[in-house]
């Protein structure tokens, strides 16, 4: 190992000690993306998610998830109505088998 893994893992073992929950580690990767610039969403309402943007959401304070966007255009992998679709197959596939 070199000097900066150490540092690293020094960070980390650092990190694991402040925040021994999730609920913890929750808010404190929230304030530092904050710091960051990054910008906080919310489940409940709509996105406005620009190009070259840094976004992250929480849910139940357990849980992060943070993301980046290309700074040319959007490609959605799925989008919402797909999603919607897939879950009404699978709900419809689950009743066939009970």
């Amino acid at each position: 190992m070199n000097q900066t893994d150490i540092e690293r893992t020094e960070q980390l073992l650092d990190f694991l000690e402040q925040c021994p929950v999730s609920f913890a580690a929750v808010r404190e990767l929230s304030a530092r993306l904050d710091e960051a610039g990054y910008t906080r969403l919310t489940f409940c309402e709509p996105w406005a998610l620009v190009p070259g943007g840094r976004y992250y959401v929480t849910r139940n304070g357990s849980s992060l998830i943070a993301f980046t966007l290309p700074e040319d255009k959007i490609n959605p992998a799925c989008p919402e109505y797909d999603l919607f679709h897939m879950s009404n197959k699978t709900v419809n596939k689950l009743r066939d088998i009970a």
